[in-house]
């Protein structure tokens, strides 16, 4: 999605699609430092900070602004 592509949102970036939830949970955790979206989101936890790291990751989440731009720029090309 960098500028000079097809399409843009307004900086770099890509997209990942799957309709396999398994795939979808190690990408989700990929992109976000490597925390596990079951031990945040499916399970019981005390008060307080439950940020859960089960595995390695990266910090490749997209910008409000820049989902904003994309999905623009998906509607436009359907």
């Amino acid at each position: 999605f960098c500028q000079d592509k097809i399409m843009t949102t307004g900086g770099e970036g890509g997209m990942v699609t799957t309709n396999d939830e398994t795939l979808w949970k190690k990408m989700w955790s990929y992109k976000d430092h490597g925390k596990s979206y079951d031990s945040i989101y499916n399970k019981q936890h005390q008060p307080g900070f439950r940020w859960l790291h089960d595995s390695f990751g990266t910090n490749w989440r997209m910008m409000e602004m820049q989902a904003v731009i994309g999905r623009i720029q998906l509607t436009r090309m359907a």
